[in-house]
């Protein structure tokens, strides 16, 4: 890039002076400030892109909610941060519940019936 940079004011330069020694220019020279300018016009958009897109990410930090997952222990149903789950838990979800994260659905129950039934493995 740095090079690509160097030969754009180098032949800005040639065109510029060309210019006002009245001399014709060549064709290879004329688009060199347009290159230039529109060089800096996507520097600009992207640093301006980059700190929306930084800003649109800190709004949803900011709305993200605690997330809590029924984890299943020897004494029963207990209610957790999602946070704190680890490879091994099992936790139950009910109908309407937020998925408190990736895992493996061991068995699961139709919406028409009350009954469990389990889930074939995957082969």
């Amino acid at each position: 890039m740095f090079l690509v940079e160097v030969g754009s004011v180098i032949t800005s330069y040639y065109f510029i002076l060309g210019l006002f020694r009245g001399t014709t220019t060549q064709p290879s020279r004329a688009p060199s400030p347009v290159g230039c300018g529109s060089r800096a016009v996507r520097q600009l958009r992207h640093g301006h892109g980059r700190g929306a897109r930084k800003a649109q990410a800190d709004a949803l930090r900011k709305m993200r909610t605690e997330t809590y997952a029924n984890l299943v222990t020897d004494d029963g149903v207990k209610q957790v941060p999602a946070t704190e789950l680890r490879k091994g838990h099992v936790v139950v979800v009910s109908a309407g519940e937020i998925i408190p994260g990736d895992g493996e659905v061991i068995e699961a129950s139709p919406p028409w019936t009350s009954r469990p039934s389990p889930v074939s493995p995957r082969r």
